[in-house]
């Protein structure tokens, strides 16, 4: 994957994981809808401006958007699932 690819990615799951359309990020950040889309499926490399008013928009770092977090890897805000307690594991009953 190349920065430009990650970069997407990353502006995806961010967007992904406040529940918003990239109408709504193209809004916060002042862009054009279909540039967000572009950019977040890696055909467009954003300049630094742009960058600098995405990571606004979503409340991170543009040092944010350039994280390797693995290829579709989604940030969840909920809460991890609590693992079964290891005796119901062993010994069904």
């Amino acid at each position: 994957m190349n920065a430009t690819e990650l970069i997407g990615l990353n502006i995806q799951n961010l967007r992904q994981s406040r529940r918003w359309s990239q109408e709504r990020l193209a809004a916060e950040a002042g862009i054009d809808q279909s540039y967000v889309s572009l950019i977040e499926h890696g055909q467009s490399s954003p300049t630094a401006k742009k960058l600098e008013q995405i990571a606004k928009a979503l409340g991170v770092s543009i040092k944010e958007l350039h994280n390797e977090r693995g290829v579709n890897v989604p940030i969840s805000t909920q809460p991890p699932h609590e693992p079964e307690h290891i005796s119901k594991l062993t010994d069904p009953k």
